[in-house]
């Protein structure tokens, strides 16, 4: 989670594959149709690094009628995700 966005993340320390495993990582979880289902999207910048963003979902967080975090049903949330995104190596 960072701030208002989860974030799947990918960690590749060879600076010479950065680039590489970002574009398949990407590419691994475009394919996933719970990826699409689940509001995911590419962030809307990509950089290179040690520890890179490769799905961003900005609507997570779960809010009652008052607009009070529902910390029950983000939790349920966040289960789902893990649940139906395949984030293994293939």
């Amino acid at each position: 989670m960072e701030e208002k966005r989860l974030c799947i993340k990918i960690v590749e320390r060879d600076k010479l594959q950065q680039r590489d495993s970002r574009l398949k990582a990407s590419a691994h979880l475009l394919k996933q149709p719970s990826i699409e289902a689940l509001s995911f999207q590419k962030p809307a910048r990509s950089k290179n690094g040690q520890t890179m963003t490769v799905m961003v979902k900005s609507d997570y967080m779960q809010l009652n009628q008052d607009g009070i975090l529902d910390v029950q049903a983000t939790v349920e949330m966040l289960k789902e995700i893990e649940k139906h995104v395949d984030l293994s190596k293939k």
